[in-house]
């Protein structure tokens, strides 16, 4: 009998040594299983009356960054977008807007609209230093739409009392691209033509337009612009222009940088024959309802 209980007694402490180094294993090797039997081996005291444990945080989307000022990718390259600086030509027009139109005499301007496309208008202009003239023009706005203002295509005309005729037709090819052919002659002879596309990108925009090209003469003129958004606020870009004649051609760059801020935009183009500055500055939204009629501008050159 005591033989056989130090037996038993030995077979019960191996047994014990083996269910431990099992439970150590599969511990080891699958650590959820290792929590269940610790949590099966030691359960948790029960708690008091009135306390409630907080809610576990939910588990980390995968992609998500461990630092707490990073946000998803979406939203990331949201931010970092920058607005498109619009056209090249466009950099001095707001402070350009401002001064008046000058008119030596008296000049008398109708306009009618015969339709919602369609619009008519007589100028008239009286003077004692000039000839007078009279010009019977014509705007036709089609229904496209690509904007909250923006309606395409556009075809816009006047002709005077000697038979010289300026047209103009813009219309907006795709989402992103832009096309404008404009004619002009005097009296019956043809003066120029040019037809031009821009291109407008997230933060850019290019454009090419091409100016009486004559294929047969080996003569005309290719002008390209580049405007790129540096910062939300500062847009730089060039202008490349390149003429041919008959025995002579030419190249032309210019540099341009512009500046909006709140209530004012300052814009200067550098080239080697001349210097462009000008600056816009909004007084306030009290002072006037037309925001184009009392800032302050300056242009030199």
């Amino acid at each position: 009998m005591g033989r056989t209980g130090r037996c038993l007694r030995d077979i019960f402490k191996e047994t014990q040594i083996l269910f431990w180094v099992f439970t150590v294993f599969l511990s080891s090797v699958s650590p959820r299983m290792g929590s269940v039997l610790a949590a099966s081996a030691a359960p948790a005291p029960p708690l008091l009356p009135g306390v409630v444990l907080p809610p576990l945080p939910p588990p980390p989307s995968a992609g998500s960054g461990s630092g707490s000022g990073s946000g998803s990718g979406p939203q990331r390259e949201a931010k970092n977008v920058l607005p498109n600086p619009g056209a090249f030509e466009q950099c001095h027009q707001t402070c350009k807007e401002v001064f008046p139109t000058q008119v030596n005499g008296v000049r008398l301007v109708l306009n009618k609209a015969l339709s919602k496309h369609l619009q008519v208008n007589h100028s008239l202009q009286l003077s004692s230093t000039e000839n007078s003239s009279y010009r019977f023009g014509t705007t036709f706005i089609g229904s496209g739409r690509a904007g909250p203002a923006e309606l395409y295509p556009v075809l816009v005309g006047d002709v005077d009392s000697s038979g010289s005729l300026n047209a103009q037709v813009i219309h907006q090819v795709t989402d992103r691209i832009r096309s404008k052919v404009v004619f002009q002659t005097h009296q019956q002879t043809f003066v120029t033509w040019t037809a031009d596309a821009e291109f407008r990108g997230e933060d850019f925009t290019a454009a090419v337009a091409f100016a009486n090209p004559d294929v047969l003469n080996d003569s005309g003129t290719v002008i390209t612009h580049y405007l790129q958004s540096v910062t939300p606020a500062l847009a730089m870009g060039g202008q490349l222009v390149y003429q041919r004649r008959p025995g002579d051609e030419a190249a032309f760059l210019s540099l341009v940088g512009r500046y909006t801020g709140s209530n004012f935009i300052g814009a200067l183009t550098l080239s080697r024959a001349s210097v462009q500055a000008s600056y816009y500055h909004r007084a306030g939204d009290q002072v006037t309802s037309n925001p184009a009629a009392l800032p302050s501008a300056l242009s030199s050159s």
